[in-house]
Formats: structure tokens, sequence, C-alpha cells
């Protein structure tokens, strides 16, 4: 047996507070002594400076609702949107709400789960005097409406005329005209 160990090549064991040289060059204690208390804090900032740099490229601020404004809630499991009106703004939350459901229910919702209920903006009617056609547009969406002609009673021989205005065209020079004619009304 004492020539099986005499045998075996003597390997030294470095001790634990030897310093051991890593990968990089350093040894553990040039390691841990870049880990201080001020170091580990000031490169914790330094991210969190990058972090918001990089998320205020792309966020926005939600605008803010009043009370009685008529909005839509997620509901958190199921993702379903449902309709609800604003109470009141939450004291302890800076972007939360106080919400009344149409079952009764009080909720709070954080802003980014409250969506605003468009409100119909003003309606858009175009007369086309030239085609005899009404177009109307509401959101953004514009819908042909055609007027029937409809005979004059005094006269049969000449169509109806508009209602004649100082310096406004006769209705033989709208037909002449190359380009129809547009009046936008507001409603």
């Amino acid at each position: 047996m004492s020539s099986s160990n005499s045998n075996r090549q003597q390997v030294a064991v470095p001790s634990r507070t030897a310093a051991r040289k890593t990968g990089a060059g350093q040894s553990t204690q040039e390691i841990l002594s870049d880990h201080t208390h001020d170091n580990i804090i000031g490169r914790l900032q330094e991210r969190q400076v990058q972090q918001k740099y990089y998320h205020d490229q792309h966020a926005t601020a939600l605008p803010s609702l009043i009370s009685g404004q008529q909005v839509t809630i997620q509901n958190p499991k199921t993702l379903e949107w449902k309709p609800a009106i604003v109470l009141d703004k939450a004291r302890e939350a800076p972007r939360s709400y106080i919400v009344s459901t149409s079952s009764g229910k009080e909720l709070r919702r954080n802003r980014s789960h409250i969506r605003q209920v468009p409100q119909p903006g003003p309606k858009q009617v175009k007369f086309d005097l030239k085609s005899n056609q009404v177009r109307s547009s509401s959101a953004g969406i514009d819908l042909p409406i055609s007027i029937p002609s409809q005979p004059n009673p005094k006269s049969s021989a000449s169509p109806p005329s508009p209602v004649a205005q100082p310096d406004s065209p006769t209705l033989e020079q709208l037909n002449q005209s190359p380009q129809p004619q547009v009046q936008e009304v507001s409603m």
C-alpha cells in the first residue's frame, strides 16, 4: 500500500485565503473590492436611468378622466371590456380611478385598464348639386345618399332651380361647369 501512495503525484491545494486568478486576470480580492456598497448603488442608478430613457421613448401619458364620464373597463380575469362610469379619482394611487359598473359595483381600476368611450363628432354633410347626391360623413365614414329629383309643380318643362341668392350660379352654369360644386354643412 505504501508503494501505491508513492506513485501518486503531489497536488498543491490552494488555501481559502490565497488569491486565485480568474479568467479575466483579476484576483478574487480585486473583484470583491469592486463590489463596494457605493459602487453597487452607483451602477444600479446608472441602469435605472438607462431603463427610464428607453421606456420614455415609447410611453405616452393617458389623458385624465372626469367624474360622470362614460368609459369601458377591462375585467382582469376575462380581459373583456365592460361599460362603466367614472365616479372619482382614487386618492391613494395617482393613476387609478373609482368607477361604477352597470351592475352598480364600485371598482378601483388603473388608468391603463380604462378606455374612453368615443363621443360622436360633428356630422359633415356635403351636397353635390351636379349629381344631385348628398354625402354624409360621421367619424370618417363617407356615405353617398341619392336624392330623387322632384318635378316642379309650377313648371313641368324646366327642372327645379336652387334658391336664388346674389352672385349664386344658375342651374345652367352648374351643369356646364367641369367640376361638381360641393357645399359643406356641419350639423
